[in-house]
């Protein structure tokens, strides 16, 4: 796989006179509805339903039923407990981000609490002036905040006071941090805003990486509309996919040492809905998108992009290919918004949790593993059915 150049995806798209292969445990093969479903809600004062309150750690899902916090093993197939309610002082739960050993909890009062995962204790908690993201760096925990600003507080310092005025910042964006995502190696940070501007930094600096198109002489990740999604490749660290609520998917390659490798001319995919999240799969070169509804009025893509989908789905699973865009597999998952989804990668079948606040569930499909299994049909010729 090419990581500094997207020249070719072209050229490979339009060979189509080559089948393409899809190994055993592609979305090809396993996508599909789980029938699983788990009660889920938003506070029910929230104004916005642009951030979720869901997050996976362990084979643990983490999600909220209105103020409280409600956890699941997935795996061994567990009862719903609940991990805490959220005082009424405190406002709205907003975001649920676990790491490792730890679940960070953020209000829309910016109220910040952390708990401990093994002994579902509260470790500490502190307040900032408006959280729109977080992601975990092992023990450090990243806050892209409502203000533009970016602080790394190491929850290891104690007592919290101490970790707060220690905490390092970097201020660079000029809107609201809607996302944030280490990248698998926890070497590359990207933050995205409702500017539709992306950064990209290393660990070790507090300087924004020179990365992305040429914008006014400097090279920048811009996007048209607000940003909403990013995934760092788990097979190929310094590929970072951003998306936004356009609908648009942009490509880059960020490399720290060597400035000239990166993309300046982003590989790009129109849905034409809401990127709701991206997820890379772990273990085959595909990506999957999960969609909002598509705009009221749809505007005509500019017939110059390429790839397109060919029939775009709002509220949905799609799935491509890479570096090809190739389209793979879709499937709807409601009438109602889609606004978020988290995937565990932590067994055989990698399982996809869609929020649909509208319907008040949280749906589970199967996306990457096992192949359905094949039944011999009763028929001289041998055929075979699913």
């Amino acid at each position: 796989m090419r990581s500094a150049s997207f020249s070719s995806f072209h050229s490979q798209a339009t060979e189509t006179s080559i089948q393409p292969y899809y190994p055993e445990g592609s979305s090809k093969y396993c996508l599909r509805d789980s029938r699983l479903a788990i009660d889920f809600s938003l506070p029910a004062e929230s104004a916005s339903n642009a951030t979720m309150p869901l997050s996976y750690s362990q084979n643990v899902l983490y999600f909220s039923r209105g103020n409280r916090i409600h956890y699941r093993n997935m795996i061994a197939a567990d009862a719903v407990s609940q991990l805490c309610k959220l005082q009424e002082k405190h406002g709205d739960l907003k975001l649920l981000e676990a790491g490792r050993n730890h679940l960070a909890v953020a209000t829309s009062k910016g109220l910040v609490q952390v708990w401990d995962l093994e002994t579902k204790k509260m470790v500490s908690s502190w307040t900032t002036k408006g959280v729109g993201s977080m992601s975990w760096n092992e023990p450090v925990l990243s806050v892209g905040g409502t203000n533009g600003q970016l602080r790394h507080y190491d929850t290891r310092i104690q007592p919290t006071a101490k970790m707060k005025e220690q905490a390092s910042k970097a201020t660079r964006h000029q809107a609201s941090i809607a996302t944030l995502a280490w990248n698998t190696d926890r070497k590359l940070l990207a933050s995205g805003d409702e500017s539709g501007i992306v950064y990209t930094w290393d660990s070790r600096s507090k300087v924004p990486l020179d990365v992305g198109e040429f914008h006014q002489r400097r090279k920048k990740i811009q996007h048209d509309k607000a940003i909403s999604a990013l995934a760092w490749c788990p097979w190929q660290p310094k590929l970072l996919a951003t998306g936004d609520i356009g609908g648009t998917v942009k490509f880059f390659t960020v490399e720290p040492a060597n400035a000239h490798s990166n993309a300046t001319a982003a590989g790009k995919l129109e849905l034409g809905s809401k990127i709701a999240n991206l997820h890379f799969s772990p273990n085959y070169k595909e990506l999957l998108s999960t969609l909002g509804p598509l705009p009221a009025s749809p505007e005509v893509a500019d017939m110059r992009s390429w790839p397109r989908t060919g029939s775009i789905s709002g509220n949905s699973i799609t799935v491509h290919s890479f570096p090809s865009l190739r389209p793979i597999a879709s499937l709807s998952v409601s009438d109602q918004e889609v606004c978020g989804s988290v995937l565990n990668t932590g067994s055989a079948v990698h399982k996809i949790v869609v929020a649909v606040p509208g319907e008040t569930k949280l749906k589970v499909y199967d996306v990457w593993g096992k192949r359905k299994e094949i039944r011999r049909q009763s028929s001289s010729l041998g055929n075979f059915i699913r």
